[in-house]
């Protein structure tokens, strides 16, 4: 089966290739600029662009069985046009569109535990890009999963940031107080 992956540099995308090849399937892999490096999969097609370019995503997409969209972003960025909006509703769409006009049939969105409209603007854009996938037609599965962990292989991870950040040693001791000094 060929499929193709877009957001495949990333943490959970990477996991996702690397599974796809022990599995003996063909991967077509869109690759933004500057990602180059990420990529040690020997994968069957690799197309250089972003989810912003609608002919890089037609031609990720093309000749492929299925499509696995995952990009997902957790800080924005938009001096540098690193959006939610962007990201995981716009690209969303038009990977949707691209499946759909390619005769794609197969299409899976990771998505978010706690995707609402209302809801933070990541919410609602993992919300809206499900809405819009299941209403498309196309074979649709959404999968949202919680916080994800576990081995960074090198790429950035909310757990393992989170561990680095706050609570890897040393721990500072916390002084409890009451209202006749110190416990």
């Amino acid at each position: 089966m060929r499929v193709a992956v877009i957001g495949g540099t990333g943490f959970v995308g990477g996991y996702l290739v690397d599974a796809l090849l022990n599995a003996s399937h063909a991967v077509s892999l869109m690759v933004r600029v500057g990602s180059e490096g990420k990529v040690q999969a020997d994968v069957w097609r690799k197309t250089s662009g972003d989810v912003a370019d609608k002919s890089a995503v037609e031609a990720t997409v093309e000749g492929c069985d299925a499509v696995i969209y995952c990009v997902g972003i957790l800080r924005e960025s938009p001096a540098r046009g690193i959006t939610f909006e962007g990201l995981q509703f716009d690209g969303a769409v038009r990977a949707v569109d691209a499946a759909k006009s390619k005769g794609v049939r197969r299409f899976l969105l990771m998505s978010a535990n706690g995707a609402k409209v209302p809801g933070t603007p990541y919410q609602e854009t993992k919300k809206r890009a499900e809405d819009y996938l299941l209403a498309s037609g196309l074979d649709a599965t959404v999968f949202r999963p919680s916080v994800i962990f576990g081995d960074p292989n090198g790429k950035m991870e909310i757990a393992t940031q989170l561990y680095r950040d706050i609570v890897r040693p040393p721990i500072p001791a916390p002084s409890f107080m009451t209202a006749a000094g110190h416990v």
